[in-house]
């Protein structure tokens, strides 16, 4: 008796809890070569920014996980050495370093969401 109880309540219960996972659909326009990163989630929008052949943007995602604008980070040289992204509860930093003419800069950009 004990057993059909049991099974009983692990048959009903295993659906009540279950997650729901979204993938997103993949785009002609990323090459094989891609580098990406999650910057995370602001609101209802997920953030993630790609690398593809220097050529640097951020893809904002809506909840479920359909691509909508693709912001072009145009400011950050083309021969950027490092390049990273930070959310903080009112918006996302980028940090990057390059160099021009001996001299190393280092320059921290907001961006608005």
């Amino acid at each position: 008796m004990k057993t059909f109880i049991f099974s009983f309540c692990l048959i009903f219960t295993t659906d009540l809890f279950a997650q729901k996972i979204f993938y997103s659909l993949t785009d002609r326009n990323n090459a094989r070569n891609i580098e990406y990163s999650i910057i995370g989630k602001l609101e209802e929008k997920y953030f993630v920014n790609k690398n593809i052949r220097n050529e640097r943007s951020i893809v904002i995602y809506n909840k479920d996980m359909e691509p909508g604008q693709e912001v072009f980070l145009d400011f950050i040289p083309q021969k950027a050495i490092s390049v990273q992204t930070f959310r903080t509860g009112n918006g996302i930093f980028i940090l990057y370093q390059y160099h021009k003419r001996n001299v190393a800069y280092c320059i921290l950009a907001k961006l608005d969401t």
